[in-house]
């Protein structure tokens, strides 16, 4: 009977809902944009993940952006969502103005749930030239290589 009762009790529990933020990055555009990926781990697909970033300067919370907002903080900020990924772009990155402590936070829209944060340190000096994504598949280099020798413009077995 005990069983019978603990099993009741725990098909009745809530499932717990979280993600997990995996890697939060911020680099600079050559259009002095500044961008944060936020990349994060989904423990259920049911769930819609909400996101709030905010800006710390000196240990003051400045400004903070949330997904349940219907309008951004600025005109010079947009953000981009997908189902690993909320990316916040910022155009004309201003040096002493928008250095800072920036988080990512993000909860899942379902109850109960964990939240997961983290924060980067930015400063204009100090964030790297972000990397143009990838035009061909991993494997593309080798496509090339063999398309540059077929044209001779890459010796071989000499």
């Amino acid at each position: 009977m005990f069983s019978l009762l603990l099993l009741t009790v725990l098909a009745a529990l809530p499932v717990l809902d979280s993600q997990r933020i995996t890697e939060l990055t911020a680099c600079t555009t050559v259009r002095d944009e500044l961008r944060l990926d936020c990349k994060y781990t989904k423990e259920s697909s049911s769930s819609t993940v909400q996101y709030e970033w905010t800006l710390s300067q000196e240990g003051k919370s400045l400004q903070a952006l949330a997904s349940d907002t219907k309008r951004p903080i600025n005109n010079r900020i947009s953000v981009n969502q997908t189902d690993s990924m909320v990316r916040l772009l910022m155009k004309d990155f201003l040096a002493h103005k928008d250095a800072g402590t920036y988080g990512c936070r993000l909860e899942p829209s379902i109850s109960p749930h964990t939240d997961s944060n983290k924060t980067i340190l930015v400063s204009r000096d100090a964030n790297p030239i972000c990397s143009a994504p990838g035009l061909l598949p991993p494997w593309g280099a080798l496509l090339w290589l063999a398309v540059l020798q077929a044209l001779g413009g890459l010796p071989y077995g000499e």
